[in-house]
């Protein structure tokens, strides 16, 4: 089951609970759990579409003042 499939069945069952007749101390730590689950998979996604660290671009150098630039001969 994909993590969005989880989270519309999650929003489901929140949907749900006030009408579940639950207990008022049942249904609190059902919630409780359910939103434990949600921010545990809000942080996998969020991981899992991380870009990676890109590596530095090598910037092109810049001679300190009143130094002379330097270029490479093109043969």
């Amino acid at each position: 089951m994909s993590s969005g499939s989880v989270l519309i069945l999650l929003g489901v069952l929140i949907l749900l609970a006030p009408f579940s007749g639950l207990p008022f101390s049942w249904l609190t730590l059902v919630l409780l759990v359910i939103a434990v689950v949600v921010i545990g998979i809000g942080i996998n996604v969020r991981t899992k579409k991380a870009p990676p660290a890109a590596a530095t671009a090598a910037a092109p150098e810049t001679p300190a003042a009143g130094e002379a630039p330097h270029y490479s001969s093109i043969a």
